[in-house]
């Protein structure tokens, strides 16, 4: 992608710094070029999106581990910490119910449709990420060109 010139900054600061500041009455001068690209402040703003996304999937997948360790030590479903979790999962686990069966021994259940859930939710967040990251970042360079130089009194004469 070529760069167009409003995608980077240049600034030059120069300044002097007088002989009081030094031991020996010495001068100091100070001159720094910075050239920024400005697409490192555009994918900021990606790299915080592609943090929101992962985020948001790690809460679900937590929840949905959570539902799934209630299941499998048969936890009251009376009881609203368990309701609360159930229900919130419930839309997202819907989809891959029926797949297969789930495996139970008394009371105890594998819930297979939230493991295949946590699989595809986490996969489609990774494949969302990078599609954000190929569709919208910019390459980015930075370049910073420092000279300290001490001016003595000869080199003034």
């Amino acid at each position: 992608m070529a760069q167009t010139p409003h995608e980077r900054h240049e600034t030059v600061r120069e300044y002097r710094e007088g002989p009081a500041a030094y031991a020996g009455g010495e001068e100091r001068e100070h001159y720094e070029h910075v050239v920024q690209d400005v697409a490192a402040e555009h994918n900021m703003m990606v790299a915080r999106i592609a943090q929101l996304i992962w985020t948001l999937t790690g809460i679900l997948l937590g929840l949905i581990t959570l539902r799934i360790l209630l299941k499998l030590i048969a936890a009251n479903p009376g009881n609203a910490f368990v309701r609360i979790v159930y229900d919130i999962t419930d839309l997202f686990v819907a989809p891959f119910v029926g797949i297969t069966a789930n495996p139970t021994s008394g009371s105890v259940e594998l819930d297979v449709a939230a493991i295949i859930a946590m699989i595809v939710y986490a996969l489609a967040a990774w494949a969302i990420v990078r599609l954000l990251w190929v569709l919208f970042a910019r390459s980015s360079a930075r370049s910073v060109s420092r000279v300290d130089r001490t001016v003595t009194r000869q080199d003034e004469v």
